[in-house]
């Protein structure tokens, strides 16, 4: 592996939002079908998300300069991780000029059939809307060639019905190192480890199409049973 050169960076950026702030767990019974708690490794006791934009300016030396102008959404987290049921997981996001925006956490975990756990939500004209991953959606890594190929995510709502975003394009990928049981990360190559106590997630910008209007966005996913020695999965970067 070669490493390019570090150097210090110096940043000063200002997030704005005028969106509401979803909250994943609210106004869930034990029994909703949206988050089961049994595995939900992630986020146990609670996850926010809000969608807006950053602005401002990040410093390299030299005198290099960049000026900072996007769409970005923040998040936190609550509770106690346990990834050794991890299988694979989808957490993305979308933002359109319109003001349109989505977000999504979908799990899948060892001991469980299809999508363990997962919610998202549509926003429109300044309103949250309820959605859930439907059975038949892309995005999901299945196979290491996938990375970056175009998909398309399917959103079931009870109030917008079917809604789906196509990833037109999947820009780039940086690799998330996760150590087991508790999450820990770290950024680094992709790494196998003999006694499966780690996995890696991949970072990735998107241009989405949504009915015709473009916008862009994150996708963070990954897949326990890929190996970093895979021909198809070396074969994304050459």
């Amino acid at each position: 592996l070669q490493v390019a050169r570090t150097v210090p960076v110096r940043f000063d950026l200002v997030f704005e939002s005028d969106n509401p702030v979803w909250d994943q767990h609210a106004e869930l019974g034990e029994g909703d079908n949206h988050w089961n708690d049994r595995a939900n490794y992630n986020s146990p006791d609670g996850h926010i998300e809000q969608n807006g934009t950053v602005t401002g300016k990040v410093y390299l030396p030299n005198n290099e300069t960049y000026d900072i102008n996007a769409v970005a959404t923040r998040d936190h987290s609550r509770g106690k991780r346990d990834l050794t049921t991890y299988k694979s997981h989808l957490w993305t996001n979308g933002h359109f000029p319109s003001g349109r925006s989505f977000n999504l956490f979908a799990l899948k975990a060892h001991g469980f059939d299809g999508v363990a756990a997962g919610r998202g939500c549509i926003l429109v004209d300044g309103k949250l809307h309820d959605a859930n991953v439907a059975v038949e959606s892309g995005c999901w890594l299945t196979h290491p060639s996938e990375l970056f190929k175009p998909s398309w995510l399917t959103l079931d709502s009870p109030t917008l019905g079917q809604v789906e975003f196509r990833a037109k394009k999947i820009i780039n990928s940086v690799p998330l190192l996760l150590m087991y049981p508790g999450a820990d990360h770290y950024w680094s190559a992709p790494t196998q480890s003999a006694t499966k106590t780690l996995t890696w997630v991949n970072e990735q910008k998107v241009v989405w199409e949504w009915d015709g209007e473009e916008g862009h966005g994150h996708l963070e996913r990954g897949n326990s049973r890929f190996s970093a020695a895979d021909p198809d999965w070396q074969a994304n970067f050459k």
